[in-house]
């Protein structure tokens, strides 16, 4: 059972009583979009450690499922090389897409081993080919930070100027290096959904979901698509009750 209401800008927000609940019902949830979505569906995966068991849960009931008729990407990466530990498409690839089955034609990811700038410019150039049927995705699975951050977004007082780019070289409060889609690209989504586990992320999940319009303190707010739900355990929904 979950507990469903809707925040100020229309988002569905479900709470449900564990992490175990919320990662079945959104692997569940996630497996019937899948089966639903037309060929060539552009898909975006969340890194961080709140999606993975979902995405395990995804591999052992989904491999019966046409998973290279669509397209998958990160929503950000760290600037390391794909094999390196703290990679998310080095982690995705080996529990994810390589379970899967799904080839690499079928992956756009961001080349963390090359320099920022170049890195985030290549990503944006791809995307500019699939940005020719609108929207961009059908489905954006994203995380929240504890400080609010969601891809490599991250709470500032003014929003950063990305011009008409979809991907984009950004900086982690720690100095180091990151790659994200940028707000342009993720709010060209059919669905978007956020997954958010833990009393740790209670403070963040509130400043969000209360939020009256979109601002740059909270990043969530900047990246939403057509359809947009929260999916929290009761921990991270802690202080909204």
């Amino acid at each position: 059972m979950s507990e469903v209401r809707t925040t100020p800008l229309g988002h569905r927000v479900s709470v449900l009583a564990s992490p175990e609940e919320l990662f079945e019902r959104v692997a569940d949830r996630m497996l019937n979009t899948i089966r639903e979505l037309p060929p060539g569906a552009r898909i975006v995966l969340a890194g961080g450690s709140t999606p993975f068991p979902v995405y395990e849960r995804v591999v052992a009931q989904g491999r019966g499922l046409s998973w290279n008729a669509h397209w998958f990407l990160t929503s950000d990466e760290r600037c390391v090389p794909p094999d390196h530990p703290e990679s998310n498409f080095g982690r995705l690839s080996r529990s994810f897409l390589k379970p899967l089955g799904i080839k690499d034609d079928h992956v756009l990811r961001f080349q963390g081993e090359k320099p920022p700038e170049r890195a985030a410019e290549i990503m944006h150039r791809d995307l500019i080919d699939l940005a020719q049927r609108v929207p961009l995705f059908d489905l954006v699975i994203l995380g929240l930070g504890e400080d609010g951050h969601t891809a490599s977004l991250f709470p500032a007082e003014s929003e950063a100027d990305f011009g008409v780019h979809y991907a984009a070289a950004t900086r982690h409060p720690d100095g180091s290096n990151r790659l994200t889609l940028t707000p342009l690209a993720l709010r060209s989504a059919e669905r978007t959904w956020f997954l958010v586990s833990g009393s740790s992320k209670k403070g963040a999940v509130e400043r969000t979901l209360q939020a009256e319009q979109p601002s740059s303190l909270v990043p969530a707010t900047l990246v939403t698509g057509k359809e947009t739900d929260w999916f929290l355990d009761k921990g991270a929904a802690s202080g909204l009750l």
